[in-house]
Order: structure tokens, then sequence, then C-alpha cells
């Protein structure tokens, strides 16, 4: 009987936890939605509202834990908006400043919600930036891939020829993948070349029967 007793205390005392952290969520859901709060900051607002008396089963850890997971929440969302913020406005090319960038996006209400520091919008965008230039690599790489007139044999052709150039660069700058890095053509020259170079080591593609030995006559 004693221990059948003690089983539902630990069940009522859990239940009573995961109600606390609960509470605590949502308190946190209400009161704290900018990404630069810092837990000492805010404790004193939480305090003077009645839940946080509801949430006492909740050690001082537990409750740091519970804001700093809030917290990472609010800081993915913050970036999201900002990040799509950078996407949506005119202007912003691969070569871009962060004193470029900023004159164009200052007046959008996004701006300063994703943060009051300088410096943490500045290293955001910086950030923002390489990822947009390393998906806008990979995609000239696949577009390059798509190019099914391009063989081992194009890469010396195209260093020896300006006409293989000219022809080869006529047919690229139809698709925006290569339009894109029109501000930096040193880099989409270097990525072109790069690839080139990678086909002409690889070679010739083996015969259609060559990976089919049980198919040969």
């Amino acid at each position: 009987m004693a221990s059948i007793l003690r089983e539902r205390d630990k069940e009522r005392d859990a239940h009573k936890h995961t109600e606390a952290a609960d509470m605590f969520r949502a308190l946190l859901s209400d009161m704290v939605r900018h990404p630069d709060a810092t837990w000492r900051e805010v404790k004193k607002a939480l305090r003077r509202d009645t839940r946080w008396q509801a949430c006492e089963a909740l050690s001082r850890d537990e409750k740091a834990a519970i804001f700093d997971d809030h917290l990472k929440t609010l800081i993915g969302k913050s970036k999201e908006m900002f990040h799509r913020l950078l996407d949506e406005t005119d202007g912003i090319g691969l070569d871009i400043t962060w004193h470029q960038a900023r004159r164009l996006i200052r007046d959008d209400p996004r701006y300063k919600r994703f943060s009051s520091s300088e410096k943490k919008r500045e290293r955001e965008f910086n950030a923002w930036l390489e990822g947009r230039l390393d998906r806008a690599r990979q995609e000239l790489r696949r577009l390059l891939d798509e190019c099914k007139f391009i063989t081992h044999e194009t890469g010396r052709r195209y260093e020896e020829s300006e006409t293989v150039r000219r022809d080869l660069t006529s047919a690229l700058a139809k698709d925006r993948r290569y339009l894109v890095f029109e501000p930096l053509p040193a880099q989409r020259d270097r990525i072109i070349l790069d690839y080139l170079r990678e086909c002409e080591a690889k070679g010739p593609p083996p015969p259609p029967t060559a990976s089919e030995p049980g198919k040969r006559k």
C-alpha cells in the first residue's frame, strides 16, 4: 500500500512539474518577445506576474533553461525574418557591403525588430551573404552539370579559343544562375574554369557497355 501511495505522489509531483513548465513557457511567450532579452533583465518583470507563483515547482536552473530555449526560438525566428527582409529587398547583389545594404533596409520595421545592436545586424548580414554566395556557387555548378555539350575536351578548347569561350558564355548567359554573378565576374570565371578542368581530369565517359559486362555479346 505504501509503495502505491509513493507512486501516486510521484505521478502527482510529475504532473505539477509539467503544469509549472507549461505555465512558465506561456509566461515567457507573453512577456519576453525580443531576442536581445537576458535572464537577469526579465526576472524582475516575470516575478511581478501572478503566474510566477504558479511555477514554484520549477527550480531556478530549470526556469533559466526554459528561458534559454525560449530565447533560442526567438533568435531563430528573428533571423528568418531578417533573412526574408534581405531576400526581398531589390538592389542587394552578391557584392554588396553592409553599409550599402543598410541604407536599403533601415526603414523596414524588420530591421529594428531583429536587434537593437548594429554589430549583431552586420554580423547576421555577413552570415546571410556568405550563405547566399555558397548557394549561388552551387547553383552555377548545377547549371554547368545540365550543359550536355560540356565534355572532357571543353576545358582545353575554352582556354585556347575565344570563339569557344564566347559560345559557352552566350549559352550560359540565358540562365539567371549565371547572371546573378554579374557583380563578381572573376569569381564566376573561376568556378567555370575549375569545373571544366574537373571534367577534363575525369576524362571521357565510359562506353555504354563498360559497366554492364553481362550484356556484352
